[in-house]
């Protein structure tokens, strides 16, 4: 029987390929157990019906879950034409149908109203709160209420395929934007009603499916063996300007202080290093850096971690 792993010594990045019937939750529990570890978390959850990337950060990493929740993220997924469901998919009740079918051109009509910034309203079925109480239990109690529209932006959208009764999409979007909900409104707008079904998340920030094991694979392996494939902490801080720490300068920032550094712009994030370890989140102002979350990762552990060869 393996040993507990002991805390801070195991700190990065997961790539996991989530299959459908499995919530985020239930992914980030069977990491946790198998690395026994306390901090654990996942960032952008991905509906049970939903497949693909789900970026899990274990131990130190946890602290950067907001950068790699606030990427991008592409995804690629169906609209069953002639029906609208409750729940924007096909887990969901029929609500409406039609037997009216879009054309191809018709499609790619209205591509251009789904592209930019837009707003979007979520599925009544979703985590959004109303009042404190979350909206998919509302739903499931068939209670009256209404969502308010958010903010997104879908920076690219393509038609992959289609026939009558289903056209297939890959999506780039925004933190926020729902896939269910893409396809709904495209169902109203084509005046033939549709829903979701195969949402596949294939990428996230600069992660995609070619760093990610399979579930089903994860849950066979051992902490050592879990630990060989976690890709390093600061894959996700790429966006980020790295400062570079002296061993005065490290010892200055591992203790909360701020640093002179050559000018950058003001209040722009950034991330220190020593000896290739990422040591503190901060902002620079004017000529310093400013930390404002230590990470409390071992330059020499994170060194031999990051040689590791993937399993």
């Amino acid at each position: 029987m393996e040993k507990p792993v002991k805390q801070n010594r195991v700190n990065g990045w997961l790539v996991i390929d989530k299959p459908t019937g499995l919530t985020s939750y239930a992914v980030v529990a069977a990491i946790k157990k198998i690395l026994k570890v306390k901090k654990v978390g996942h960032a952008g959850t991905l509906d049970p019906q939903a497949t693909g990337i789900l970026s899990v950060a274990v131990g130190e990493a946890t602290k950067t879950i907001c950068y790699q929740a606030d990427a991008k993220k592409t995804y690629s997924f169906k609209v069953i034409w002639g029906a609208q469901t409750d729940t924007d998919d096909a887990d969901g009740q029929i609500i409406n149908q039609s037997t009216s079918r879009p054309k191809q051109s018709d499609l790619l009509d209205i591509l251009s109203s789904f592209s930019g910034p837009l707003k979007q309203i979520p599925p009544k079925f979703s985590a959004k709160k109303i009042k404190g109480k979350r909206a998919y239990k509302l739903a499931r109690k068939s209670e009256t209420f209404n969502l308010s529209p958010v903010s997104i932006e879908i920076f690219n959208i393509e038609l992959i395929n289609s026939s009558s009764d289903f056209a297939s999409f890959i999506v780039t979007c925004s933190k926020g934007t729902y896939v269910r909900a893409i396809a709904r409104d495209m169902g109203l707008a084509l005046s033939c009603y549709g829903h979701a079904t195969s949402i596949r998340r294939i990428k996230v920030g600069s992660l995609d499916l070619s760093s990610s094991i399979k579930f089903d694979q994860v849950i066979g392996l051992s902490s050592s063996e879990l630990m060989n494939i976690m890709l390093p902490t600061e894959i996700v801080l790429a966006n980020l300007v790295e400062i570079k720490c002296t061993k005065n300068e490290f010892q200055k920032v591992s203790n909360g202080q701020s640093i002179k550094i050559d000018t950058l712009i003001k209040n722009q994030k950034a991330w220190a290093s020593f000896q290739g370890s990422p040591i503190a989140l901060g902002v620079s102002d004017d000529n310093l850096f400013i930390p404002n979350r230590i990470l409390k990762i071992d330059p020499q552990i994170h060194s031999s971690n990051a040689n590791r060869e993937n399993i």
